[in-house]
């Protein structure tokens, strides 16, 4: 048992991050206490000491949540020399929220005097900044979509979103640690791959108007300078209309559902329930015989139903409640059992605190919408699962938030870099950083952009990668 001993102000922050970070990732037992001082002490009944410097925690309470105490300084590279013993890596150039005073580079001297070990950088302060999306709440501006933007957040400005920076001060803090108590066994975590696919659009040739559908197979035939093209989608289409729904070049779900099975793995399936925003939310209707077929199946062969919020929902609690008991209706009709629930925000339209309580309050166990939409990487700085903080109420929100680390659209679409190499590159690293963490690649890919041998042999190698 550790006696953590941190300054008086702030008190439910600091608790939180200390938690997340000593309980929960490492599996120390501790007790806190609040005491008038201006730094983190950890002790054991042996003397033994760690003791943390404070800085973003340690601002006054009238200016917390102001857009000034948003940190703007560049950060602080930590040198933090050998780090063979840490038992995650951790990359010798970690960036964090600097001291006052601190600039560019500094090393970290992880020798122990006289039983102490001293820290002086703001671990504490930098991982309750990115953990809690502090930035967001305090300097919330948003894209289009209302969306907070990855060149706004302080990751994206300074070029480490695509590192668990979070994660790594969790193995820096474990190592000095071990510095102090050799002997210290820490949490080990599993480390999984959850992938899920939004299902925007179920089906290509179906639910639409027939004019709109004619249309669009025109105009793909036209871009690709393709009539055997246009040829093929119209025996498609027909074929669709006369009930041969899986010769639909979007409904992947058997297949996608035999690949997870071969891996060990289970998918899930995202639904759009209610349409408050029409077309914009999706054109099929949740209650169409069509899609509860397809709900019945998923659930038949093991796999996960969940829900994908809509559009306007985000900041809607009643709306959210109201579309996740359509969901559970469904599910009941369909003979669906299951002990979890989750799903995703359309357009991973998310605001930071309301969003987490909506789906709170509306019963569901977890969400994995936190993802920035032109970055692929750690929004939240790690790919563990975690329970967001209401900066507002300044309490945990009841709901397990899981990172979305990975989404195809964002790598090949959003970054431009298309069915490439590189793009291939960049979700294997990802996913091998996350395993790195023994944390969780959450990957998503939409069953509708696996409609071509090229996607699916990029998404096959993600997964064996």
């Amino acid at each position: 048992m550790f006696l953590v001993q941190h300054p008086d102000n702030l008190i439910a922050e600091r608790q939180y991050i200390l938690d997340w970070m000593l309980v929960q990732r490492l599996g120390v037992s501790c007790r806190f206490e609040a005491q008038q001082r201006n730094d983190t002490l950890i002790t054991s009944a042996d003397g033994r000491r760690l003791i943390i410097a404070d800085g973003f925690l340690g601002q006054s309470e009238q200016s917390w949540l102001g857009a000034t105490s948003v940190p703007q300084d560049e950060p602080v590279l930590l040198d933090c020399g050998d780090v063979r013993d840490a038992p995650w890596p951790i990359d010798p150039a970690l960036p964090m929220l600097p001291l006052k005073g601190q600039r560019g580079k500094h090393a970290i001297p992880l020798s122990v005097a006289n039983n102490c070990c001293k820290l002086d950088v703001d671990l504490l302060g930098s991982a309750f900044f990115f953990l809690s999306r502090y930035e967001e709440v305090a300097s919330p501006i948003g894209d289009q979509f209302d969306r907070y933007p990855a060149r706004a957040a302080y990751a994206g400005r300074h070029g480490f979103v695509d590192r668990p920076i979070l994660d790594e001060y969790v193995a820096l803090l474990a190592l000095c640690l071990r510095k102090l108590w050799p002997d210290l066994l820490f949490k080990q975590h599993q480390f999984r791959i959850e992938v899920s696919h939004d299902v925007d659009h179920p089906l290509k040739f179906a639910f639409k108007p027939a004019v709109r559908q004619f249309a669009r197979v025109v105009r793909e035939s036209v871009r690709a300078r393709s009539p055997t093209m246009f040829g093929a989608s119209l025996a498609c289409w027909r074929a669709v209309h006369n009930g041969d729904l899986a010769s639909d070049p979007f409904n992947t779900f058997d297949r996608i559902m035999t690949e997870s099975d071969r891996r060990g793995l289970r998918s899930a399936f995202y639904f759009i329930t209610d349409r408050p925003a029409g077309n914009r939310d999706a054109y099929y209707d949740f209650d169409d015989p069509i899609i509860r077929n397809m709900i019945r199946q998923i659930a038949g062969r093991g796999h996960e139903v969940g829900l994908h919020a809509s559009l306007e929902s985000y900041l809607d609690p009643a709306q959210t409640r109201h579309e996740f008991e359509r969901l559970l209706a469904a599910a009941e009709q369909a003979g669906v059992r299951q002990s979890r629930w989750g799903g995703r925000q359309h357009y991973l339209r998310l605001r930071a605190p309301m969003t987490f309580r909506n789906w709170a309050s509306a019963g569901l166990h977890y969400d994995s919408t936190l993802a920035f939409t032109e970055l692929a990487g750690f929004r939240a700085g790690t790919c563990h699962e975690f329970r967001p903080f209401d900066l507002i109420e300044r309490r945990t929100i009841p709901i397990l938030e899981r990172p979305l680390i990975a989404m195809e659209t964002t790598v090949i679409e959003n970054m431009g870099m298309g069915l490439s190499d590189a793009a291939l590159e960049l979700m294997i690293k990802l996913k091998q950083r996350c395993k790195a963490q023994q944390g969780v690649y959450s990957l998503l890919w939409h069953n509708s952009n696996l409609a071509t041998p090229r996607h699916w042999q990029m998404y096959i190698e993600v997964l064996d990668a």
